[in-house]
């Protein structure tokens, strides 16, 4: 029994397929504006919600007449970037609440999530506006930036926040989460009992330490739209960059955090009063606690000491000189105070002192005179020196063929001449064969 086939011509079948196409098309893009219209509607809605929550407290606000009303109604918002000495910051925000009489609050999310659901936003964005008991306030929590004008709100928090160095925070989050900290000694962190060295886990590709980790600090001034979250993102970088220099009051850095307090008490006095004190007598929270982390080796992240103060050097930028490594603002000139690193590339040292180029002419004028010409040579000049002699670089020469002698070469001096290594003289010199000297040749030390 054969199967009865209807066929269509196929002029007919490429018009239905077109129709089909069409009509998927239009009812992907009708579904497209139902979810933008979807998302209109909630924001019309939660801007409608604050506004009428501002107006009962406006209301309440002008039946009191009360004559601190603007200054008790700050708020912060330090939505704290993980791992930027950020426990020890709200830890003196809690210190000072009782005594400069603010109120502190964390902020919890869903698991601990920085990104919040667009109800817990207008939730969020709801509470903090209209809770008038909890102001002025100080909220902190590890959450992304939230324009608050996108719901209506006119007076918007204050933002803060304290960045670092993106490969220190890492490692310091990559040994918190085996070792923990001394705020919370006792708490079992997700990678507790792991041994791996952070040297070890960049070895072994280990996704604790993969390179796309280094793009947190980025979301949490960009915000909560998705894209945020998108590691490598020109676009986030660019609104993260846009929000902290518009939206926030001041970003400070982990490696000047006594700066950033500094500023904070001089501009926000009716919290921050204190805090610099506070801060310079307290005690750092480390990671780490009583188990100490290994160091991170040179494979990845090596740690330099300052010879000028001793300190551990956290900065990006270090200076190396006179075989040791420097902060930029330890290496100074000994006479004027002048940080080298910012007036030139080149430092003088003498008698046990560091000194700018000024300083060293002004201290020890003339290197002398040159054992070639007999020129005077500037305290400033580079030369080179042979058996005790000094020479200008240009007076450098082999006596025979008078190219210049550079470092690297290898020369010959015979009763004061210079030779190269080709022109070496092999006859008797005054009746005997006088006692060559080969050495290598090296530019003047003098000079970092």
């Amino acid at each position: 029994m054969g199967l009865l086939r209807i066929m269509m011509p196929p002029k007919i079948q490429l018009l239905a397929v077109l129709a089909f196409g069409v009509a998927m098309l239009f009812i992907e893009n009708q579904i497209q504006n139902l979810e933008e219209s979807r998302a209109k509607l909630e924001r019309v809605i939660a801007r409608h919600e604050v506004a009428e929550v501002e107006q009962r407290h406006n209301e309440d606000v002008g039946r009191e007449l009360s004559p601190v009303a603007e200054k008790d109604d700050t708020v912060i918002i330090y939505n704290r970037v993980p791992k930027t000495a950020s426990t020890s910051f709200t830890n003196i925000a809690y210190d000072l609440c009782g005594k400069n009489r603010f109120h502190v609050l964390h902020i919890n999310t869903t698991k601990n999530n920085p990104v919040m659901s667009l109800q817990d936003q207008v939730r969020f964005v709801r509470n903090v506006s209209s809770w008038r008991e909890m102001k002025p306030g100080f909220y902190h929590g590890h959450v992304a930036y939230l324009d608050f004008s996108k719901y209506g709100v006119r007076s918007k928090p204050l933002y803060i926040n304290v960045v670092r160095d993106p490969i220190e925070r890492l490692v310091s989050y990559y040994y918190f989460l085996r070792f923990g900290d001394d705020y919370r000694p006792g708490l079992r962190r997700r990678k507790q009992g792991d041994k791996k060295t952070f040297d070890e886990c960049v070895s072994s590709g280990g996704s604790d330490c993969a390179p796309e980790k280094l793009w947190l600090q980025i979301p949490f001034f960009c915000g909560h739209h998705s894209e945020c979250w998108n590691a490598g993102s020109r676009w986030a970088l660019e609104q993260a960059k846009y929000n902290l220099v518009n939206e926030y009051l001041l970003v400070g850095v982990t490696e000047e955090l006594e700066d950033f307090i500094m500023i904070l008490e001089a501009a926000l006095p009716h919290f921050f009063k204190g805090a610099t004190e506070l801060y310079r007598t307290g005690t750092m929270v480390n990671p780490g606690g009583s188990s100490q982390p290994p160091p991170v080796g040179t494979g990845s992240l090596s740690w330099k000491r300052c010879a000028g103060c001793g300190g551990k050097i956290a900065d990006r930028f270090l200076l190396y000189t006179m075989d040791s490594y420097w902060h930029s603002r330890c290496l100074k000139c000994s006479c004027c105070q002048a940080q080298l690193g910012e007036i030139g590339t080149s430092c003088y040292t003498k008698s046990g002192m560091i000194l700018c180029r000024n300083d060293y002419i002004r201290l020890f004028g003339n290197s002398g005179a040159c054992s070639a010409c007999g020129q005077s040579i500037p305290a400033s000049e580079l030369v080179m020196r042979a058996q005790g002699n000094v020479y200008h670089l240009k007076c450098f020469t082999c006596s025979t063929c008078r190219n210049r002698l550079v470092p690297g070469d290898r020369f010959h001096y015979i009763n004061g001449s210079l030779f190269c290594e080709h022109d070496r003289p092999t006859a008797l010199i005054n009746g005997h064969l006088s006692s060559l000297q080969t050495n290598p040749l090296l530019p003047d030390q003098k000079v970092c």
